[in-house]
């Protein structure tokens, strides 16, 4: 009530206010800005260096490192520290520069860390597992003078200045003279670069010891045995267990390199007890398998769990075997100075993933909406890093720093750091962790959450552990791997966990391989090792159930089915809709079994959905002697038509009659200027917008495709023709966003579109299309605005796709891709419209449905208001939280989600209308089932009567029902819908219809399919469309008011919600809402 209330205020005091700001209360803006960040402590400026030389001068003969060969003390730690620093004062190192160390863990690393300090340099740590390349990027980003190193290591810093350990040991020991400042660089410590550069975080003394004095006072201050040093000092989860027990005059215990992770538990018991222990949630994992629970309660008198976010169910178990109090959760990236929050776990959690807590001292935390405004409690945001932990930025890299790194807008004149973590404040002041921004990877050009599918899988009961991991054999070959630990480790069930995910996930999330592993592997730092993952290839049985062709002819038959579908490889029983399948890509299959001699059409791969099936069939059948001969161009008109073609044509064939169809909508209809379509595209590559690349990529693509060349000519010659030229040239313009606001922006581009409506085409004037791309700061639009008798979804996209590839090789000063045309070309589409034409039996079986089945039309009473002005608008039916359930129904069922959809449309039309059997359109592609005809653009839809009949009772047979009646129907999609119109003797048979889009031939990271919008019209009173995760609903308000559309929303989702729910659900039942139940 009160962010109405002050929302509404706002609005009405000023219409120039800001509609950006988040209108929290006073109350609750100090309370997520102040209260819980009141966290300001003193700490002495002092750097940790001095805190450490404090305590050798204390206690110098105490002792500061153990490891298996030797016990150091803080007097001869000191001292070969200065013996390091004054090496590298001879070579020049000086304040500020950055030195380069490369040991295995050892009291030379320790010293050395602390020698780059006293020569008032900051180090730059580097792993021995570090390959030259990536080790020679970090020192060319970092600036690196020196490198110290040993003399296994020495060969892999090229041409760096060395500093190798054994040229030190006889040095002088003494102090060397230096000024110490604690805002001068501590250390340059290198992450994971998103573009696969690695980011050098540069952190300052005053970062680092406000953390390490919290560690001393927190966690080494109870007990006195130390910390365990055990994973890498790259990684800076180390720093506490590194540095607090050296500023607490307590011990380091150095844990070899060589130890492997299966011994780790005993080797870190054999060393403690420890005051602390921080690790990474697989370290704890592995800990609290391998460490009997006296072990664990003796290991350490606490935990600190960082580096990942803590499952829930572990916290659980580490509690369960260490008591309250004993484990805590921290959280902080890099750039915050190791640490910015923690979380005591002192009770069970009842969390998927552990909160992180509060601030640290002196650190602030804030989770904000993109434009920097803070959110309400319990709302998702970013969360935004503050304090004395906020690192410099990025060594070299100024640009990535300005974006990362931001001016705090609350006041306080320094800087917040973005971690794009998405969190949410809790009630009681605490955040939760709730995954990345950018945790995504893209299969098959959908975007996964690695998390959600790790998710799904620790779900199952015979599941201890799971890691899901990318696996990528050739480029652009992505698939997803699930590597499992199984309980009491017993053996994997591939098939049960297939089966498990199939009915969680849409078919996309689901692994391709399951792989069984007896611990999941950890690195040096304590993390998931994914590069120490098996190949699922090189794992036997690493498969959701992979059975090898066992025939000459199943072999060549997954072989097409693997080419097809972009997979490495098709087990015979593997299904093709849970491939990824669907009608496009069963063209395609089609048309590469037709060229490898297989008599078979998409009907049958409908009907036979399995290599093996499809195999038994094609065996019981003879081979196809040939590829069907593809027709020869002006083979389709006659000598007198040809003889008056222009001197630029190089063919010329009738319109089918869908297209003839719609340029006569075209003209009925000057208002709406139906068939006129115009979209936008937002593109995000991330590079200058270059206007002479696009030019030329869209002459490329017009020389390559006929219907880029083709005109449409009515009364010009004996029959409507489509004229293709042999050259034309895609007009292109160019128009300027930047420094527009949004408002502004989407004001321009709105203005734009309506402009490219009312400009209508002249048909006879090939293209048929035009371009024009809007420049933005970040990234740039292309607006197409089409006829769309030249074209449909499939063949817009693909034309997309091709033009950006093209257009980023010359940006980018490449030769352009090598392309082979196909024999088959869209008069081969039209030639086979002719055979339909003339047959019998697709007449018949038209002729057949309109007899049989009644015409669906929308209620009278849901119409709106005739005498008013038609208005078209469009609602959304949102399917995403429902799609794993809808597809769990399709794999049940033995069908495809198209299938699912549609049953669920068919069910709604049915609750509309008294008939028991009826008709309402379905939108088919007719592309010709030939090699390569998935390449060739054209308008390929035909919109025809499916008929549909009640009786099923539940959802499953339903769906089941609606797919054989689809596959039923393939073999005669061809036949066109004005000649089934002019069976029906009626002047427009359909009502509604429906199409089902599955683009997944769109590269969703360059095109931004959430931002692209488009704009077109039909003649349907209601066309549904399947897209994007909605059924998008189009109509006018000549044929549904308003409210009855966000009736018939409400109506779909039920019935959706209720198929999603349950498979056997009653598919009887009307699914009116409560308030209309009880009216009625």
């Amino acid at each position: 009530m009160g962010l109405y209330r002050r929302v509404l205020e706002s609005m009405a005091t000023d219409a120039d206010g800001d509609a950006m700001a988040s209108y929290l209360s006073v109350e609750e803006r100090e309370r997520v800005l102040k209260w819980w960040n009141e966290s300001a402590v003193e700490v002495k400026p002092l750097t940790v260096l001095q805190l450490f030389e404090a305590q050798a001068a204390q206690n110098p003969d105490a002792v500061a490192l153990r490891s298996d060969d030797e016990t150091v003390t803080y007097a001869d730690l000191d001292q070969r520290a200065n013996r390091f620093a004054d090496a590298l004062l001879e070579r020049g190192v000086r304040t500020e520069s950055r030195v380069a160390v490369l040991l295995d863990r050892s009291p030379d690393l320790v010293a050395a860390l602390l020698g780059v300090w006293k020569a008032g340099a900051a180090y730059v740590p580097v792993d021995p597992s570090y390959p030259a390349e990536r080790i020679a990027a970090m020192v060319d980003t970092a600036g690196v003078s020196v490198a110290v190193t040993s003399g296994p290591y020495a060969d892999r810093f090229g041409s760096t200045d060395l500093l190798l350990t054994g040229s030190v040991q006889d040095g002088p020991a003494g102090p060397v003279s230096r000024v110490d400042v604690v805002s001068s660089l501590a250390y340059v410590i290198f992450t994971s670069g998103s573009t696969g550069r690695p980011k050098g975080v540069e952190v300052s003394h005053a970062g680092l010891v406000n953390h390490v004095v919290w560690a001393r006072d927190v966690l080494a201050s109870r007990g006195v045995g130390g910390a365990p040093l055990f994973s890498s000092v790259a990684f800076d989860l180390v720093v506490p267990n590194l540095w607090g027990p050296l500023v607490a005059g307590q011990a380091v215990r150095l844990v070899g390199q060589g130890v492997d992770v299966a011994d780790l538990g005993a080797v870190l018991a054999a060393g403690g007890p420890y005051s602390f222990v921080k690790l990474t949630p697989a370290h704890l994992e592995v800990l609290t398998s391998q460490l009997s629970v006296e072990q664990a309660q003796g290991l350490a008198s606490v935990l600190v769990v960082a580096g990942e976010a803590l499952p829930g169910v572990l916290a659980d178990r580490g509690l369960d075997v260490l008591g309250p109090g004993r484990l805590v959760n921290e959280y902080g990236p890099t750039e915050a100075s190791v640490g910015t929050c923690v979380f005591p776990v002192v009770s069970v959690s009842g969390r998927d993933v552990v909160p992180i807590g509060q601030p640290l001292p002196n650190m602030r935390m804030f989770v904000l909406d993109s434009a920097l405004e803070p959110v309400p409690v319990g709302v998702v945001g970013e969360l935004l890093v503050g304090g004395v932990g906020v690192a410099r930025g990025y060594a070299g890299r100024p640009d990535l720093t300005a974006e990362r790194f931001v001016p705090d807008p609350f006041g306080s004149g320094g800087r917040l750091y973005r971690t794009g973590d998405l969190v949410r404040w809790l009630p009681d002041g605490n955040v939760e962790f709730l995954g990345r921004a950018d945790d995504q990877v893209k299969i098959r050009g959908y975007r996964v959450e690695l998390g959600e599918v790790r998710a799904v899988l620790a779900e199952h009961g015979g599941v201890r552990d799971v890691v899901v991991s990318v696996f990528e054999p050739t480029p652009g070959d992505r698939r997803l791997v699930a590597y499992v630990v199984s309980v009491d480790d017993g053996a994997v069930d591939v098939g049960e966990l297939g089966q498990w995910c199939r009915v969680r996930l849409p078919e996309y999330m689901v692994p391709s391989a399951f792989v069984g592993l007896d611990v999941i592997p950890l690195n040096a730092n304590g993390k998931v090792d994914r590069r120490a993952l098996p190949s699922p290839d090189d794992v036997p049985g690493a498969d959701d159930g992979y059975v090898a062709p066992r025939t000459v002819t199943e072999e060549r038959v997954a072989q097409i089915w693997a080419d097809v579908l972009g997979r490495e490889r098709v087990g015979v029983t593997d299904g093709f809709f849970e491939l990824g399948g669907h009608s496009i890509r069963a063209v395609a299959l089609v048309g590469a079994l037709r060229g490898a001699g297989f008599d078979v059409g998409v009907r049958e791969v409908f009907e036979h959905r399995t290599v093996a099936e499809l195999c038994e069939f094609l065996t019981g059948r003879p081979g196809a002697a040939e590829v069907e001969e593809c027709v020869a161009p002006f083979a389709q008109i006659g000598d007198d038509d040809r003889a008056k073609l222009p001197a630029d044509a190089v063919d010329a064939y009738p319109l089918s009659q869908v297209q003839l169809g719609m340029l006569v909508e075209m003209f009925a209809d000057r208002e709406q200027h139906a068939y006129h379509n115009v979209s936008s595209f937002r593109v995000r590559d991330g590079s200058p917008f270059d206007e002479e690349a696009l030019r030329a990529a869209a002459a490329i693509v017009t020389e390559r495709h006929e219907m880029l060349r083709t005109s449409f000519h009515l009364d010009s010659w004996s029959v409507p023709l489509q004229v293709v030229r042999a050259t034309a040239e895609i007009p292109v313009a160019v128009g300027d966003l930047r420094g527009l606001n949004e408002d502004a922006r989407r004001k321009a581009q709105a203005a734009f579109a309506a402009r490219e409506r009312a400009t209508l085409f002249d048909l006879e004037q090939a293209p048929l299309l035009r371009m024009t791309a809007h420049l933005e700061d970040d990234a740039w639009w292309l607006t197409v605005t089409v006829c769309h008798a030249i074209t449909e979804g499939w063949s817009h996209r693909a034309l997309l796709m091709e033009l950006l590839t093209e257009y980023a090789r010359l940006r980018d000063g490449e030769p352009v891709t090598e392309r082979s045309a196909p024999a088959v070309r869209y008069a081969d589409f039209i030639a086979a419209e002719v055979r339909s034409l003339a047959s019998n039996e697709d007449r018949d079986y038209w002729q057949s449905v309109l007899d049989g089945y009644a015409r669906f039309t929308l209620p009278a009473a849901w119409a709106g208001d005739a005498s008013q002005p038609r208005e078209r608008y469009r609602v959304a039916v949102p399917l995403r939280d429902l799609e794993a359930g809808l597809r769990g129904l399709a794999v049940q069922s033995g069908a495809s989600l198209k299938s699912v959809l549609l049953a669920a449309h068919l069910k709604v039309m049915s609750i509309l209308t008294p008939d028991e059997a009826f008709f309402t359109g379905l939108v088919f592609s007719a592309r010709p089932e030939a090699p390569g005809a998935d390449q060739v653009y054209g308008m390929y839809l035909n919109t025809l009567p499916f008929a549909f009949d009640r009786g099923p009772r539940t959802w499953n047979d339903l769906v089941h029902r609606v797919f054989l009646r689809e596959t039923e129907v393939w073999g005669h999609r061809r036949y066109p819908m004005p000649a089934v119109q002019r069976l029906a003797a009626v002047d427009r048979l359909l009502d509604v219809r429906f199409s089902y889009q599955d683009f997944d031939h769109v590269d969703t990271d360059l095109v931004d399919s959430e931002q692209s919008v488009g704009e077109g019209a039909t003649e349907f009173s209601l066309a549904v469309s399947a897209v994007g995760g909605y059924l998008l609903l189009t109509t006018h308000t000549h044929a549904l008011s308003r409210e009855s559309a966000e009736s018939l929303v409400g109506l779909y989702r039920r019935v959706l919600e209720s198929m999603a729910t349950d498979a056997d659900g009653d598919a009887m039942a009307s699914y009116l809402s409560v308030e209309e139940r009880e009216r009625v």
